[in-house]
């Protein structure tokens, strides 16, 4: 796990490949957005390796390490099923001892509450979803929990929390558990030709604070639904790969939708005013079962990817220009 320095500079940013597009006369302003220098590699500033960590597993390797939405803790996830805490004070050095929280079983989703800040301990919690027991939240200063989902277990089957998502505004966590609880079908009957099929594996709000998610499945679908409604709102079509790992709402232009999925080579991106076909496609090496996961920068802007070429994020310098 490498933490970087974006090394953010004045002016512009400098181009990547030729094949990439360029803003126009009509790209609209960002506001306050930085500027990147690309070109220029970023300078490690914590790098910790997960087969150096103690761990009963010899050859331990990372999962997932999530930023807290203050930027002071990454929370990560490996495969000797251990949550661990590393702090990233801005005013003095990163901690190399990280908080751990063991699970019985494989960590299989992770989200930050919010509005999650170390300087607020009532609000410094997370999310964790543990293969075959309930969703917790737990307590990032001590690794205690907070409160579990008491939804009951024995359904036949063990449970899993493929894709769990924090609310933007807060009030709740949605998880995509298809065993018990309140839910939203996805399909009417097992009979049922409609509707949306497979194991939920990946769920988004947008950000209009509408109730409107994103939901796909392992079995490469995306449907949209709205939680006043308690069903499907719309269809995406045209999606590449196999099962979906990732969806994602821009952040500033609510009606648009990227889409990553397994053994695809393409990130997408979809207007879901119109989501017949996608608006725009992003390439990558990325011809994989693996999560490989990416990000949108806060205005909208960027795109960093990560691919299984050089198993770090790259950066995709193709500004996102949907308004």
């Amino acid at each position: 796990m490498d933490v970087q320095d974006g090394q953010a500079q004045d002016g512009q940013a400098e181009a990547g490949p030729s094949n990439h597009a360029s803003p126009t006369a009509e790209t609209p302003m960002y506001p306050s957005a930085p500027s990147y220098a690309f070109s220029s590699n970023p300078s490690t500033l914590l790098e910790v390796n997960a087969s150096e960590l103690e761990s009963e597993l010899v050859d331990n390797f990372w999962r997932s390490a999530r930023w807290a939405p203050d930027g002071s803790c990454i929370l990560t996830t490996s495969e000797d099923r251990t949550i661990r805490l590393f702090d990233t004070p801005l005013d003095q050095p990163p901690n190399m001892s990280p908080r751990r929280v063991d699970s019985p079983d494989s960590v299989v989703s992770t989200a930050w509450y919010p509005l999650a800040s170390a300087s607020s301990p009532e609000s410094f919690c997370f999310a964790a979803s543990v293969r075959g027991s309930p969703v917790r939240l737990i307590d990032a200063s001590d690794g205690k929990g907070y409160i579990s989902d008491r939804r009951p277990q024995g359904t036949g089957h063990r449970a899993m929390e493929h894709g769990l998502q924090s609310v933007r505004d807060a009030s709740h966590i949605a998880d995509s558990r298809y065993d018990s609880g309140e839910r939203i079908k996805t399909v009417s009957t097992r009979r049922d030709k409609g509707g949306q099929k497979g194991i939920i594996s990946a769920l988004a709000f947008c950000p209009d604070y509408s109730g409107v998610f994103a939901a796909g499945s392992f079995a490469g679908s995306v449907s949209l639904y709205a939680e006043d409604t308690q069903g499907s709102v719309g269809h995406i079509d045209g999606v590449l790969g196999g099962g979906i790992t990732q969806v994602a709402f821009h952040p500033l232009a609510p009606h648009v939708l990227f889409v990553a999925s397994r053994r695809s080579e393409k990130l997408q991106a979809f207007d879901t005013r119109n989501p017949s076909a996608p608006v725009m496609e992003y390439e990558r090496l990325a011809n994989t079962n693996q999560r490989l996961a990416f990000d949108v920068d806060p205005w909208g802007r960027w795109l960093a990817a990560g691919d299984q070429a050089s198993g770090r994020q790259s950066l995709d310098t193709t500004p996102v220009f949907f308004w």
